[in-house]
């Protein structure tokens, strides 16, 4: 329904939905009425998809390969349009638009049984994406990341029932699919012009990749159960490429995390 009929200020953007905006003959966004469906040039979502896993073990080593194909018809997506001034200053506006759309990938995973109380797994992810009825890049489209967790468990440890210990590096690169770049300022200044035609933008460009190192820890003892989880150690600096509020702020720093539950028996 928000796809459809989502119009105006949403948080940190405008955001208008399929039925909620249309182009004039000059190709200029208009955005004082609403469409009705049957008259809408609108058109269901249609997807062809292909997986295909492999699985192999061997000498306590498990690998898991799957590679995958999608195309989508009328593939339904959050497009930037221009900026808008608002009284709490500019802001970013997006249009739902369509679009046929080809995705391949592949995930890889890697498990090895190192000991009896180490075990560690390795996960790597990818994906290309085009849009192919204009034969350029789409937003929005996650990048190549990697990690490897290792963990420490023991079914006995002192006093407790049960204990793992994890760590997890991970790496995520930079988009290097991205959309080309179009800035606030230009679009103000009107010496970037975007019409119904343009080809697709993003206000900044794709951050950095980056690294992080998360550490958890989980205990039971009889009915309680515990997690310590610290996330990001290293406090380091970075902006999510899927997260649209990296226009305006880093992600989350060292984020520290306690949980404890406890499961109730009925007696017999």
């Amino acid at each position: 329904m928000a796809e459809l009929y989502s119009f105006g200020q949403h948080g940190f953007k405008n955001s208008y939905g399929l039925l909620r905006y249309n182009f004039d003959s000059n190709g200029i966004l208009k955005t004082n009425e609403v469409q009705k469906m049957n008259q809408s040039s609108i058109q269901p979502e249609r997807g062809y998809k292909f997986i295909n896993e492999f699985q192999w073990n061997k000498n306590k080593n498990n690998h898991i390969l799957t590679a995958y194909s999608h195309y989508i018809e009328n593939y339904i997506f959050d497009r930037p349009i221009a900026v808008l001034g608002t009284i709490r200053g500019p802001m970013p506006a997006f249009i739902v638009d369509q679009t046929n759309a080809l995705f391949f990938g592949a995930d890889y995973s890697w498990k090895k049984e190192w000991s009896a109380h180490f075990s560690g797994t390795y996960g790597f992810s990818y994906l290309w994406s085009r849009n192919i009825s204009k034969n350029e890049p789409l937003i929005h489209q996650p990048p190549i990341s990697t990690n490897y967790k290792l963990d420490w468990k023991h079914s006995k440890f002192w006093k407790f029932n049960e204990s793992k210990l994890s760590i997890k590096p991970s790496y995520t690169f930079a988009q290097f699919q991205a959309p080309r770049t179009v800035s606030p300022e230009s679009l103000i200044d009107g010496s970037a012009l975007i019409d119904s035609n343009s080809e697709i933008f993003d206000f900044t460009d794709a951050p950095k990749g980056y690294f992080l190192l998360d550490l958890s820890w989980n205990l039971a003892y009889k009915n309680w159960n515990g997690n310590i989880a610290i996330h990001n150690i290293l406090n380091n600096r970075y902006r999510n490429y899927l997260n649209e509020m990296r226009y305006f702020a880093d992600e989350i720093g060292k984020n520290i995390l306690v949980n404890i539950s406890y499961n109730f028996t009925a007696k017999k």
